[in-house]
């Protein structure tokens, strides 16, 4: 049996074994982070000879035309993708993808930065712009370069050509519908290629009204009689209380509408002059529109598309680029002069021109016990007098309700954004973007306030 000193003895020399297995471990550990962090050093250290982390520089040539070559080496570890050089201004266009550990020769052309005669070497500062990782960087560094005195093959390189792409038209979809506003809209499908400068992509057109003149679809006998070409409209007149629908959209600038065109060529829907013959039926635009509808009918009263209605239902219609010239003319507006009892327009929006004198409105001249819902205007309007709106010139007793107006309002008196004068009335929830202009009681909503109750209504529009 061993003694207490002996195995004091064995336990020391178990615990020395292990101290020096532990050193051991400890110094290789050592060593190995040193010789590491001397590596990391070394990269860093050629990293910053090169000035450009990774990115080595093996092969750069001039010649005394403009022309150069250099090759360049993926020492990053990540791909890259090298779009352009600049060099002392001038750019050099590519789309080379360079792999880990590649190396890619490009032809430089066109330099500013050229080999005199006689020169060996050239200094000149050199900008790379690559793709690294989904990141766009941008590295300059100050190379010199060696002057080959013939391109051609100098330096020991033999460059391929790199051509500038071939920058050709934007593609786009094909034109959209025209819109409210008389405009047409499409998207582009391909952009100019990489390195291609300038342009613009034409996005928008006004609207170009190519419709074409369909055959007349009207039917006396039908509820609602359908309405199909200008011909149709002017049928209107033979029943003012009858009910009505467009079928598709009519364009009044093709050579068969002509005649509706010419001073006094069109005639009004429902008459307010002398004993009043007014529409009383409901037209239907089914969310069509009517394209360049031109009115011209001086010294008179009443004009518009419709003239005059009388507990009448105008709904769902577009009027686009209509123009509406009323010279001296009182109650004027581009969809109707004036509507009385208990009629409604709504879910109708208008843009184009319309003048007059007194009572003009972008939308309706005058509004008398009636309403306006849902409808919008970028009409520019201009009287020579009073009461001009960018809805309604006066709305009396009645409702303007959800509607905008984008089209400036030119007057003396009374003149709004929405309403002109209001009296007795309600003005929910419009807004006025543009500028109003006027003399006197020139407001964002509504000019002349008699008793009018504005509720939710905005106006960002300048009042001069």
């Amino acid at each position: 049996m061993a003694s207490s000193g002996q195995g004091t003895i064995e336990y020391l020399v178990i615990l020395g074994v292990i101290i020096l297995i532990g050193l051991v471990v400890i110094g290789i550990s050592t060593n190995f982070l040193e010789q590491t962090e001397q590596i990391n050093s070394t990269n860093s250290k050629i990293n910053s000879s090169i000035g450009l982390a990774g990115i080595s520089i093996t092969e750069n040539i001039l010649d005394s035309s403009g022309n150069g070559a250099l090759t360049i080496k993926n020492t990053s570890g990540n791909q890259i993708t090298l779009t352009k050089i600049m060099i002392d201004g001038v750019d050099n266009n590519y789309s080379r993808i360079i792999l880990v550990g590649d190396k890619a020769t490009l032809l430089l052309n066109n330099l500013s930065c050229t080999c005199s005669a006689g020169e060996t070497s050239k200094t000149c500062t050199y900008t790379f712009y690559f793709i690294q990782n989904g990141v766009a960087t941008t590295k300059t560094k100050t190379l010199t370069a060696n002057c080959s005195g013939n391109f051609s093959g100098g330096g020991g390189i033999t460059p391929p050509i790199v051509t500038t792409p071939t920058c050709t038209s934007f593609s786009y979809s094909s034109w959209d519908d025209c819109n409210i506003d008389g405009y047409q809209t499409r998207t582009v499908q391909s952009s100019l290629p990489s390195g291609c400068t300038g342009g613009t992509p034409d996005t928008t057109q006004a609207c170009t009204s190519t419709i074409a003149y369909f055959t007349s679809c009207y039917n006396a006998g039908a509820d609602p009689i359908p309405l199909c070409n200008c011909d149709d409209i002017d049928l209107v007149q033979n029943n003012l209380s009858a009910n009505y629908v467009l079928q598709q959209d009519i364009n009044y600038s093709v050579s068969q509408c002509t005649e509706y065109a010419a001073t006094n060529g069109y005639t009004p829907i429902g008459e307010g002059n002398g004993t009043p013959v007014p529409y009383t039926g409901t037209f239907d635009g089914n969310d069509h529109k009517i394209y360049s509808l031109s009115i011209d009918i001086p010294d008179t009263y009443y004009v518009g598309m419709f003239g005059y209605t009388s507990g009448a239902t105008i709904q769902d219609l577009n009027l686009i680029d209509i123009t509406v010239l009323a010279t001296n003319t009182d109650y004027v507006g581009t969809l109707a002069a004036e509507i009385i009892s208990s009629s409604t327009v709504s879910n109708c929006h208008v843009s184009g021109t319309v003048s007059g004198s007194n009572v003009v409105g972008g939308i309706i001249g005058k509004v008398n016990s009636s309403t306006v819902a849902n409808s919008t205007s970028s009409t520019s309007v201009t009287a020579t007098a009073n009461s001009v709106g960018g809805i309604a010139g006066d709305v009396s007793s009645g409702n303007i309700t959800d509607s905008s107006n984008s089209g400036a309002v030119t007057g003396i008196n009374y003149v709004g954004g929405i309403v002109g004068m209001g009296s007795w009335s309600t003005v929910t929830n419009c807004n006025n973007s543009a500028t109003i202009t006027g003399t006197s009681y020139v407001e964002g909503i509504v000019g002349y306030n008699n008793s009018t109750t504005i509720t939710n209504c905005t106006n960002t529009g300048d009042i001069i």
